[in-house]
């Protein structure tokens, strides 16, 4: 939030870099309008807020690490059986299935959020189903179109080799959805920098900093 007379300059920001964190950090290679209901004191909206992206940031770390497990395994695997690609690939697809249905979902549950009652509480809500909520649907469905180049290469290639190759240029993409994942968190919060009207008081700002269940997020 940029703002010489109400808080911090870009109080926000800090936490685009904590979440960009914990969802990258390990990374190698619509819900009914809420609007109209009741706004949820601070602290508790910033438990349910923190909690809904650190599920969802966990469960993007844990597959990243199948994803890296099953790539080291596959290493050895594919240097004595070419064959083996095609299993790799449908387990990468597996994973693809899982972080689309994550994105999805989670998107859901920030849309269902009601709105902080603070200072520019709906605008606030506004911007993050905006902005997060639907950054979070484009992500599930890139995910998802990835996971059909996946399939696609399995169903009609036939060839190791070919396959391998055209499974180089779906990696690509894939590892481009998560660096744009991290993006889109990033960009959720700067958004609410913008505008010096949205929690001019510092109330949400200092619900974020003192939850215990956003402690991962603040200090990444």
């Amino acid at each position: 939030m940029i703002s010489s007379v109400h808080g911090n300059p870009r109080k926000f920001r800090k936490w685009s870099a904590g979440i960009a964190g914990v969802t990258l950090a390990a990374l190698v290679l619509s819900a009914a309008p809420a609007a109209a209901a009741k706004a949820r004191a601070p602290k508790k909206w910033a438990k349910s807020f923190c909690t809904t992206l650190i599920d969802f940031t966990d469960t993007m770390d844990d597959l990243n690490s199948e994803i890296t497990d099953s790539a080291v395994e596959a290493e050895t695997a594919l240097a004595e059986d070419p064959s083996l690609v095609f299993d790799y690939i449908d387990g990468l697809a597996g994973n693809l299935a899982d972080a689309a249905d994550a994105a999805a979902d989670t998107a859901d549950d920030i849309r269902r959020l009601r709105r902080p009652a603070v200072g520019g509480g709906k605008e606030i809500k506004a911007l993050l189903d905006d902005v997060l909520g639907g950054g979070l649907e484009q992500i599930g469905e890139e995910f998802e179109s990835t996971e059909g180049e996946f399939r696609r290469i399995v169903d009609e290639t036939t060839d190791p080799l070919v396959a391998a190759e055209e499974l180089i240029t779906a990696a690509d993409q894939m590892i481009a959805t998560f660096t744009e994942l991290g993006n889109t968190l990033s960009e959720s919060f700067e958004s609410l920098d913008a505008d010096p009207t949205l929690d001019p008081d510092d109330v949400l700002l200092r619900a974020l900093e003192r939850t215990p269940a956003c402690a991962p997020i603040a200090n990444g």
